[in-house]
C-alpha cells in the first residue's frame, strides 16, 4: 500500500462503472455511498464508462453526481441532458456496425450511441480479438481504435480512449492529471493506468491492469470503490 499522504491532494476520483462500482447485482449500495460522501467533502467523481452517453448520464443523474460523465469510451463528455464535447466522426458508422454484424457480432444499443460503436460476442466471433478486428476494419478502409472490456467490443475514432476523454474532461473543469486517481477493472481502462500518477484496481481486475496499478486492492467491484474512499477521506482527515 502506498503511503496514505499521497492521498491528500486529491480532487478528482475517476473510476470504471462496470465493474468496479458494480457487481453481479448492479450498483454496489455501498459504492454509492461512498459517492455520495467523497462529493460532500469537495472532491468530484468523474464517471468514465464504455456505455452510451445517455445511459452514463442516466446513472450519474440518479446518483446525484456533480463530477462530469464521460460516456462512449472516452469519445463523449458532459452532464446529464448536456453534452460538453463529442469527438468527431469522420467515417460511416453504420457501414462499420453493419459489417461487423454480418461477421456474427451483436449489436450493443447503436442506435443511442453518438460516436462509439458497440458490440456484444456471439459463438461464431468468440475467436476473434480486439486487433483481429482492427485489422479487419483496416483492410474495409478504417483506421479506428478498437478495445475489448470483459464483456463487449467498441469501435472509435483514432486516437479516442477513455484516458483522451479523461484529459479533455479535465482540460474543461480546471483540473490537472495531478489531481486525479483512477479506479478501474478492465483492459480497455489500461490508457488510463498509463497517465494517472495515483491508480488502483479492485481484486477482480484483469491480469494486465493489477500489473499497471499502483494500488491492488483486496476487496472486489464496489467494496473496492469503498475502501479507496476510506482510504481519501482519512487522507484528508474528512474520517
Amino acid at each position: 500500500m502506498l503511503p496514505i499522504e499521497l492521498f491528500k491532494n486529491i480532487k478528482i476520483v475517476a473510476t470504471d462503472v462496470d465493474g468496479t462500482l458494480t457487481d453481479e447485482k448492479g450498483i454496489n449500495i455501498k459504492a454509492l455511498q461512498a459517492i455520495r460522501d467523497i462529493e460532500e467533502n469537495g472532491i468530484e467523481v468523474f464517471l468514465i464508462s464504455s456505455h452510451a452517453f445517455i445511459v452514463t448520464a442516466t446513472l450519474a443523474k440518479y446518483i446525484g453526481l456533480k463530477g462530469l460523465v464521460i460516456g462512449e469510451s472516452g469519445a463523449v463528455i458532459g452532464r446529464p441532458w448536456e453534452i460538453l464535447y463529442q469527438e468527431k466522426v469522420n467515417y460511416d458508422r453504420w457501414e462499420i456496425i453493419n459489417y461487423l454484424l454480418d461477421i456474427g457480432f451483436r449489436d450493443n444499443i447503436n442506435r443511442f450511441r453518438i460516436v462509439d460503436c458497440g458490440f456484444l460476442y456471439s459463438e461464431k466471433v468468440k475467436h476473434l480479438k480486439a486487433e483481429d478486428v482492427k485489422k479487419l476494419l483496416k483492410e474495409k478502409g478504417f483506421d479506428v481504435e478498437v478495445y475489448f472490456t470483459k464483456v463487449s467490443l467498441h469501435v472509435l475514432p483514432k486516437g479516442v480512449s477513455k484516458a483522451s476523454g479523461l484529459l479533455k474532461a479535465l482540460k474543461i473543469s480546471g483540473y490537472s492529471i495531478d489531481d486525479v486517481v483512477f479506479i478501474g477493472d478492465a483492459d480497455n481502462d489500461l490508457p488510463l493506468f498509463e497517465i494517472t500518477k495515483l491508480s488502483v484496481a479492485p481484486s477482480n481486475a484483469t491480469k494486465l491492469v493489477k500489473e499497471k496499478a499502483k494500488i491492488i486492492l483486496d476487496k472486489p467491484n464496489g467494496e473496492a470503490f469503498y475502501e479507496l474512499a476510506k482510504i481519501i477521506l482519512k487522507a484528508k482527515n474528512f474520517s
